[in-house]
């Protein structure tokens, strides 16, 4: 486990000393508002999520200024109320001497507690969050994942949620979230997730609606694949829709509700032409 956290380490490292050019000709925000170089304040857009906030900047200098907004900046509400939002990619500072500008930020609620922010919320120039935080950060940086992907990963961090809300996309570049997450928290990667209950008061209910995971298999001649759900004593919960499938290495989603299912585990069965079974995996509902 710690091993692959290593790497992901190091590929980080590599990008980042890859653009060697751009780290000397940038300078960190926070080292341009402490220098008097700049002042900035911040503003948000009326969301939590994605390009939400958006920096107005005056260079104070007769010279013009080139500098970044530095992934895993953590951006705190004035309203304390309102939740902080974490900074996840860099965006570039180049203004001229004595000019104004308004850059778009792109960041995540990192308080799934809170009240999503009001639009026109102000916000101050907070501080790095703490390190595992910041690699996250950088992580989605060089990195395009889902937005619903990314929220979850900062909340399994800043909020202590569960791992498995973090979609299960079976694809070696999302994965690359999940492996990293569980690295930090030093635990095996689940192979499934869960969904969850929305409403329009919480940003997160806590409340599992759904089992979701898209499961790899290979068949050596094409077949009907059925999903099946058995308690461990054998009895059948749920049965999926067939789906066919030519032969080779294939992957098949499946999501289904499980909000009436008591917590426990379960066995998930993939079935050959309903009665061959291609793959058995064990999952729990419980925390």
């Amino acid at each position: 486990m710690k091993q692959r956290f290593t790497t992901l380490v190091t590929s980080i490292l590599l990008v980042l000393n890859s653009n060697r050019l751009s780290a000397t000709e940038l300078i960190p925000l926070e080292a341009l508002v402490s220098t008097g170089k700049i002042s900035v304040s911040f503003v948000n857009k009326g969301g939590y999520q994605g390009n939400c906030m958006q920096m107005i900047i005056h260079n104070q200098t007769a010279d013009s200024v080139y500098g970044y907004v530095e992934p895993g900046r953590r951006l705190n509400s004035v309203n304390d109320s309102e939740q902080d939002i974490l900074v996840v990619k860099a965006a570039q500072i180049k203004i001229k001497s004595f000019e104004k500008d308004t850059i778009e930020i792109f960041g995540f609620c990192c308080q799934s507690g809170k009240s999503g922010p009001s639009k026109n919320a102000l916000y101050t120039i907070g501080s790095l969050a703490p390190a595992t935080w910041v690699f996250i950060a950088n992580l989605i940086n060089l990195n395009q994942f889902p937005n619903d992907a990314v929220q979850h990963a900062v909340w399994v961090l800043s909020d202590n949620h569960d791992i498995r809300s973090i979609p299960a996309y079976s694809n070696p570049a999302m994965d690359q979230l999940r492996y990293a997450v569980a690295d930090i928290l030093d635990i095996e990667i689940p192979w499934y997730s869960f969904k969850y209950k929305q409403n329009e008061h919480d940003l997160f209910t806590g409340i599992k609606t759904h089992f979701f995971a898209e499961v790899a298999f290979h068949i050596p001649q094409r077949a009907l694949m059925t999903a099946q759900i058995t308690r461990p004593n054998g009895e059948i919960i749920y049965t999926g829709e067939h789906q066919y499938f030519s032969a080779g290495d294939q992957k098949i989603s499946v999501c289904f509700p499980i909000s009436n299912w008591e917590d426990g585990e379960y066995d998930f069965y993939l079935l050959e032409d309903f009665h061959t079974t291609n793959k058995k995996l064990r999952f729990n509902t419980s925390e």
